[in-house]
């Protein structure tokens, strides 16, 4: 899956250090990051490919490394 939005949410906001959330116009998606990772700043504009998984229910998107 490929996904392209604006971070919205940096990592470590959502209550681990390696979630963020990205957005666009129509939705938004947690974004998992690959161990070791940085991720951008808010208001930054990202393309993520992964695939999607779902832990305790909650939908996220994760990239290969």
């Amino acid at each position: 899956m490929r996904v392209r939005g604006t971070v919205t949410t940096e990592a470590g906001r959502p209550g681990s250090a390696a979630l963020m959330g990205i957005a666009d116009a129509t939705a938004g998606v947690f974004v998992r990051l690959p161990a070791g990772a940085v991720g951008p700043g808010r208001g930054v504009e990202v393309e993520v490919i992964g695939t999607l998984a779902a832990p305790y229910g909650q939908t996220e998107l994760r990239p290969a490394a």
